[in-house]
């Protein structure tokens, strides 16, 4: 006569059953989004190896298209695509570098457990020294720090690929570059920022490209999580100030 199983094992299997499944899922969630996050780092050290060669030969710095940088997919990949951000000119000359640009950057197209969609990952350039340029990983929305090692909350690229426009993470001007030099009366060293009215101009074109940019992601964004939908509120709600700062209350909304 074959025996059955009693109810208390029948119970003690499936409670094992549910804790494998509570430890394991978010494991298996984890392993997966890291796999998807996997082509960023390796699409990014590309492009910054190329760029790093095209500034050493030309003391400048180029379009993807200039130094020969392919983004994976020809640009657009299932899980991520990418944009070469502000550097659209085919070359910047180094002495002509006065503010922190960027090149090259990614957002995913999914959303990677807590990392939630149309977060970027960019490339930041910063002038270092005369003839060098300091290559800064950053990113946009924190929880995206666990699937890619050092990279760090900063500068970024905002909106989609097609309209990716550059903004602080912060809210504060990325075109206005401080100039440390010493003025030799003191012996101390004094901040200068260049405010000629080109710049000026060109600061305020950028702060309401800025905006628009913002404002698109933001009410673009029908089907992001609500922590997603208050990051994008509140980079537009930056881009706001940032225009009022330049144009008034009128002109920005």
């Amino acid at each position: 006569m074959k025996k059955g199983f009693t109810l208390i094992e029948v119970m003690v299997v499936i409670v094992i059953l549910g804790v494998l499944a509570a430890v394991g899922t978010p494991k298996l969630f984890n392993s997966i989004a890291k796999a998807k996050a996997s082509e960023v780092p390796v699409a990014a050290s590309g492009y910054v190896k190329l760029q790093d060669i095209y500034l050493a030969e030309n003391s400048a710095l180029g379009n993807w298209k200039t130094i020969g940088y392919i983004a994976p997919g020809n640009g657009s990949t299932e899980n991520f695509c990418y944009s070469q951000g502000a550097i659209t000119d085919e070359k910047i000359s180094r002495e002509g570098l006065s503010a922190s640009l960027i090149g090259w950057g990614a957002t995913n197209l999914v959303a990677l457990n807590e990392c939630g969609m149309r977060s970027w990952w960019s490339i930041e350039m910063t002038p270092s020294s005369q003839n060098s340029v300091s290559f800064n990983y950053n990113l946009s929305y924190e929880p995206c720090l666990a699937f890619t090692s050092n990279w760090q909350i900063g500068n970024t690229l905002i909106g989609d690929c097609a309209n990716a426009t550059q903004i602080s993470a912060s809210g504060s001007d990325d075109n206005n570059f401080t100039d440390k030099t010493d003025d030799g009366a003191d012996g101390k060293t004094d901040n200068k920022t260049d405010n000629n009215t080109n710049t000026n101009t060109g600061n305020q074109s950028s702060d309401k490209q800025a905006l628009d940019a913002a404002r698109k992601a933001y009410t673009s964004c029908t089907h992001c999580s609500n922590e997603e939908k208050e990051r994008l509120k509140e980079a537009w709600d930056n881009a706001k100030e940032k225009c009022k700062a330049s144009y008034g209350n009128a002109s920005c909304s």
